[in-house]
């Protein structure tokens, strides 16, 4: 008779965004976030011949950070596109070379895609969904508060503000002190601002919904708590969908307004999660 010892079983994988695939737009990052998904995480450019190579993850969901360095060795590496992980196909990347965040620093592997704040920026190959609410979530961290006449961008419709575009958008204002989420309409038709900017890592879900009323039509989760209560608002009550437009992560219309930021994951959904939102922060 052979005696046996106990088994030890591996839990099987559970994406964090496997509860909240409603409306579900991109997700995607350097972790695996969704059980459905089975492809690459990144692709990545090596600076010493920009010669490019998708990366995965491991059991855990983590990024393959051996196959990362085996293919980078002692160069420097940048984000040339994250692939959404909601099947969809609607990735975010970026083209020019001098504008791709980074994510190996002369062999040293940052441990998130940094925002250089000059004029790194993702964009999404195709235009958001024309819908009446978006909602959008990260994990990030603002490494500095520049004052400036302009504002910082975490998320942004590419013509925010336009009087001809319905646009939302998600930045931190020049006056280095207020975090705003946006609802346009041609003009600043929402606005609500918190009295939190932050430099160190936070998981925050924004939910822009035009059909709601006052300060609903924009609010915002963080680390699990919330809504915030906004500090001012202009609430309008103009209702309809938003304009379909390129979404940046990093920075407001291509190299505009960019955000000092390190970035670890981020999640945009064609409707609002303000009910998941505690949860989706939480989990994030």
């Amino acid at each position: 008779m052979i005696a046996c010892g106990p088994a030890f079983f591996a839990a099987p994988f559970s994406g964090v965004l496997d509860p909240y695939t409603s409306g579900l737009w991109f997700a995607g990052g350097i972790k695996r976030m969704l059980t459905s998904w089975t492809g690459n995480l990144l692709r990545v450019r090596r600076s010493s011949d920009n010669t490019e190579q998708d990366i995965g993850y491991l059991s855990d969901g983590t990024l393959d950070i051996t196959s990362l360095a085996t293919f980078v060795g002692s160069n420097s590496a940048f984000i040339v596109k994250v692939y959404d992980q909601s099947g969809s196909g609607n990735d975010f990347g970026q083209a020019t070379s001098g504008n791709q965040p980074r994510i190996v620093n002369a062999g040293t592997y940052d441990g998130f895609m940094r925002w250089d704040g000059t004029d790194d920026s993702l964009a999404s190959v195709n235009t958001s969904p024309t819908v009446a609410a978006m909602s959008a979530a990260g994990r990030y961290t603002q490494r500095s508060l520049v004052a400036n006449p302009n504002s910082q961008s975490v998320f942004t419709q590419g013509n925010l503000g336009s009087a001809s575009h319905n646009s939302w958008g998600y930045q931190y204002q020049g006056n280095t002190t207020h975090m705003m989420g946006y609802n346009f309409t041609g003009s600043n038709e929402t606005r609500n601002s918190y009295n939190n900017a932050v430099t160190t890592e936070v998981a925050d879900l924004l939910a822009f919904d035009r059909a709601a009323s006052g300060t609903a039509r924009v609010a915002q989760y963080r680390n699990g708590a919330g809504p915030t209560s906004p500090v001012a608002s202009a609430s309008g009550t103009t209702t309809g969908n938003f304009t379909a437009e390129t979404i940046f992560i990093g920075s407001y219309a291509a190299s505009a307004q960019p955000n000092p930021m390190n970035g670890k994951w981020f999640a945009i959904w064609s409707n609002s999660q303000a009910s998941n939102g505690v949860a989706i922060s939480a989990a994030l």
